[in-house]
């Protein structure tokens, strides 16, 4: 499918074409260029799987960053800062530090960890916040850049540009999406950024219909190979006017594999002391990637071509799991991934399936979200033309799978709008992750976690 938002400027500058036109089928139209109204190419026969709704995978490089910019602007030129209420707009260049989103990740997980096996994916929640944080303005603006960092919008560009790839063995997918209600004119602005940056998918309905809820669900499925095939159990308010949504998918295979052969029933203690038998993978006294601090011991897993890690991280001495992950700051993290050696391991590590499904609305608000969430504070006049909108839901479920082979991993997060080092020592190690333990897919350069979870209960 082609994925331009040209279209989207056409109805902006048409007076909203669909608008008053008559009734509309529930069924999402896709958002593409070539056509008088918005309505010449349709998404109903169904499922989000089909050519109609988006085939290809987000980044793949048939939107280029920054295309829609130039059909936005004025004659060609550079799209227009957006002001805070400090009169400072997002930096949309200065891509060379990640420390906002590892703040970010840490932040956001330290709010949902209560729960039996938290699992959470922050690059997907960046990336959604980020597409509706590029709308916002004034106070409600600042909020979103003292959560995302100032520097959002050309982080979220690297994480386009970095992330989508396909190799033997490893399989890293993002793809975004705006559902956008028929009543609703959305900014021109906007819309480039929604290409230009986050490389997004577009489509438009009604977004309270069944039609619509289903192929949001056919989107999320496509998009996370099957792994999380149902995003909504109902459809939407008929107060929504508009929804973003990201998926990450990530399947890696490790380097070296567990051999199924030596999987069997091994014991599991939880931190209130109860055993269990699951399912344990292991290695005898093969050289691994050794991770030690004063927080704990770990153990570093490349999957194939090196760039993406499992780290799973063991609590010292008297330190439990939740409070591994509170000290487990940015720079403790890099610290940790710094002690790095090579040592002979007996490792076991338990072979498992997490599912995660949470609300993010208060956790956001603890963070410093507020206006964004209050109907009469809320300023995202840079999203939309005309109506008032603020943020009555974000969501992310999210799926993580360990075994032999390696890693499947799925995420999507929804926001919705209403209006190798020679051997040390010649004895082995035993690692065994047979209690509690702090995991995370890494980006070994950027030393950003793609997922991070706790393992309180592999049974």
């Amino acid at each position: 499918m082609k994925r331009q938002w040209t279209k989207w400027l056409g109805i902006i500058l048409a007076g909203s074409m669909l608008v008053g036109c008559g009734s509309q089928p529930g069924g999402a139209e896709p958002l593409t260029a070539g056509s008088e109204t918005a309505g010449s190419e349709t998404a109903g026969s169904g499922t989000a799987g089909s050519e109609t709704a988006g085939s290809g995978t987000t980044g793949s490089g048939t939107t280029g960053s920054g295309t829609a910019q130039t059909q936005a602007g004025d004659g060609g030129t550079e799209p227009q800062q957006m002001q805070t209420a400090e009169g400072q707009g997002w930096n949309r260049e200065d891509d060379g530090s990640y420390e906002a989103l590892q703040q970010f990740s840490q932040r956001l997980m330290l709010e949902n960890m209560e729960e039996v096996n938290p699992l959470l994916s922050p690059v997907s929640a960046y990336l959604a916040l980020g597409m509706v944080g590029m709308g916002a303005r004034g106070e409600t603006g600042q909020e979103f850049q003292d959560l995302l960092g100032g520097n959002m919008p050309a982080v979220s560009r690297s994480l386009m540009e970095r992330y989508p790839q396909e190799q033997e063995g490893m399989v890293l997918t993002i793809a975004n999406s705006v559902w956008m209600d028929q009543q609703v004119t959305p900014d021109v602005q906007w819309i480039a950024d929604m290409e230009g940056i986050f490389r997004g998918e577009g489509y438009r309905g009604v977004l309270s219909s069944q039609e619509i809820m289903d192929q949001i669900n056919a989107w999320c499925s496509e998009k996370t190979r099957g792994l999380i095939p149902q995003m909504l159990e109902e459809p939407l308010n008929s107060d929504a006017s508009l929804t973003v949504l990201d998926a990450i998918y990530f399947k890696g295979d490790w380097i070296v594999p567990f051999d199924a052969l030596d999987t069997v029933q091994r014991p599991f203690t939880k931190e209130d002391g109860t055993e269990l038998q699951v399912d344990t993978m292991s290695m005898c006294e093969q050289s691994q990637r050794y991770l030690h601090s004063e927080l704990g011991e770990g153990v570093l897993l490349p999957y194939q071509g090196g760039e993406f890690a499992y780290v799973a991280i063991l609590p010292g001495e008297g330190i439990q799991v939740r409070e591994l992950y509170r000290q487990l700051a940015p720079q403790a993290l890099a610290e940790l991934l710094e002690s790095e050696k090579r040592e002979l391991c007996n490792l076991r590590l338990p072979k498992y399936e997490v599912s995660f499904d949470r609300e993010l609305n208060e956790s956001l608000q603890s963070m410093g979200l507020v206006r964004a969430f209050d109907g009469s504070m809320a300023d995202f006049s840079g999203l939309v033309q005309k109506d008032s909108m603020h943020i009555s839901l974000v969501k992310q479920k999210a799926v993580f799978r360990v075994d032999e082979k390696g890693t499947e991993a799925a995420a999507v997060t929804m926001v919705v709008m209403d209006r190798l080092a020679d051997l040390e020592a010649p004895e082995s190690r035993d690692l065994y992750f047979d209690r509690p333990f702090v995991y995370m897919i890494l980006d070994l350069e950027t030393q950003v976690p793609l997922f991070v979870g706790i393992m309180d209960d592999p049974g």
